[in-house]
Parts: structure tokens; C-alpha cells; sequence
């Protein structure tokens, strides 16, 4: 797996969170299944490794139920930071 692979996840995630219908907490639903938990701190530069945790760690809530929307609404903020740090590395790289 690669940057690459990181990329396109966040990607997926992002047009989860834009797209999708209804609550934050049911679309970040569909970033659980953007497959953004697969993503491994290997794929990504080791200074996002603890971003990529933050936002890993905040998904494990969502699947437990143990998060509110104002929670909800900063892992997604969370997620779109995270996406935007990595494309442009993406960027920087190409």
C-alpha cells in the first residue's frame, strides 16, 4: 500500500461526507465504509501518522455509538484536514 492508497481512501471519505444523505453521524457511517480504517500508518508520512490516529480513533467511536454531533462534526473536519495534508503531498511528490 502506498500514499496513493491513503489518497484515494481520504478521497472516498470525503465524498462520503459531502454527499451522502442525512446526520453527520450517518455519513461518517459511509466513511467507515470508505475503508479510511484500512489505511496504515505505513501509508502515509510518519508526521500524519498521529492525525491518521485521531481520525481512526474517532471512527472506532462512531462504530461503538460512544460519540455526539458536535464530536461528529470535528472528525469530519478532522477527516477533510487529514485528506487535504495528503493530497498535497500527493502533489508535491508528482
Amino acid at each position: 500500500m502506498s500514499l496513493s492508497y491513503a489518497l484515494e481512501k481520504l478521497r472516498n471519505a470525503v465524498s462520503c461526507l459531502v454527499t451522502d444523505p442525512g446526520t453527520i453521524l450517518a455519513r461518517l457511517a459511509g466513511v467507515i465504509n470508505a475503508g479510511v480504517l484500512h489505511v496504515d500508518k505505513n501509508d502515509i508520512p510518519s508526521d500524519l501518522s498521529g492525525d491518521l490516529q485521531l481520525v481512526q480513533d474517532g471512527l472506532g467511536k462512531v462504530i461503538n455509538g460512544n460519540i455526539d454531533e458536535q464530536e461528529a462534526s470535528e472528525l469530519a473536519e478532522k477527516i477533510f484536514l487529514l485528506y487535504e495534508k495528503v493530497m498535497e503531498r500527493v502533489s508535491r511528490a508528482g
